[in-house]
């Protein structure tokens, strides 16, 4: 059964220069399919947490988030 929560990933130098889609992929195969289930028919995205818009698949890291910023990976 999974369930919903936060998860902190930080990798020194690695945030800021990334796309949304690019963070997505790189957090992936450490919990889709471990911790949450797959869901092929569907994309990852992501969104600052308790807001409900999605944060544009293009944006860079850096433009949209700050170090430690919360949020949230789902499937949509």
């Amino acid at each position: 059964m999974a369930a919903d929560f936060p998860v902190a990933v930080a990798v020194q130098g690695d945030y800021e220069t990334r796309l949304m889609d690019e963070l997505c992929a790189a957090v992936a195969p450490f919990v889709v399919g471990r911790f949450v289930p797959e869901h092929p028919d569907k994309t990852m995205r992501i969104r600052h947490q308790n807001r409900p818009e999605l944060i544009p698949r293009d944006a860079r890291v850096r433009d949209v988030l700050v170090p430690w910023d919360p949020v949230e990976l789902l499937f949509v």
